[in-house]
């Protein structure tokens, strides 16, 4: 499956299995936003993706409130298009 071009926001993509989904996204062709609570282990996820060329964008956010929702989308946006 190809995935240039596509636009992909992964909430908890920090660690576990949303950064695995991120690896992938992005070996696919996928432009990736991930987000998550913990902001030291977004940056690091983000060292580790982008280690292979492919820039990630981060927004530290808890998705599990309104407010982290709609930064996440946000941010999304903004870097991604939509």
């Amino acid at each position: 499956m190809e995935l240039n071009g596509k636009r992909v926001l992964i909430t908890g993509g920090s660690s576990g299995i949303g950064l695995a989904i991120a690896r992938v996204m992005i070996s696919k062709g996928a432009r990736v936003v991930i987000s998550g609570r913990n902001g030291k282990r977004l940056t690091q996820a983000a060292k580790e993706l982008e280690a292979n060329g492919s820039p990630v964008a981060v927004v530290q956010a808890d998705v599990a409130t309104a407010e982290g929702r709609a930064r996440s989308l946000e941010k999304a946006i903004r870097v991604l298009g939509g």
